[in-house]
């Protein structure tokens, strides 16, 4: 597979992340019922956990491509 697909895959991913994790944490400062609250903390949780995984990955393709 190409690395730059897999680049561009990642980046495009970590747009949808990074407005999962705006909006939950908008959310997150509004008044509402504690079961919606932790649903609202549950999303933003997962969507942190998808943004490490992201650059976990992201970092992994840079230490491959200068192993050569």
């Amino acid at each position: 597979m190409d690395i730059n697909i897999v680049r561009h895959c990642l980046h495009e991913l970590n747009n949808y992340i990074t407005g999962i994790l705006g909006y939950s944490q908008l959310l997150a400062k509004k008044e509402m019922p504690e079961d919606i609250k932790t649903m609202v903390e549950k999303i933003n949780l997962a969507a942190n956990k998808a943004a490490d995984a992201a650059k976990k990955i992201l970092a992994e393709i840079h230490n491959n491509n200068e192993r050569g």
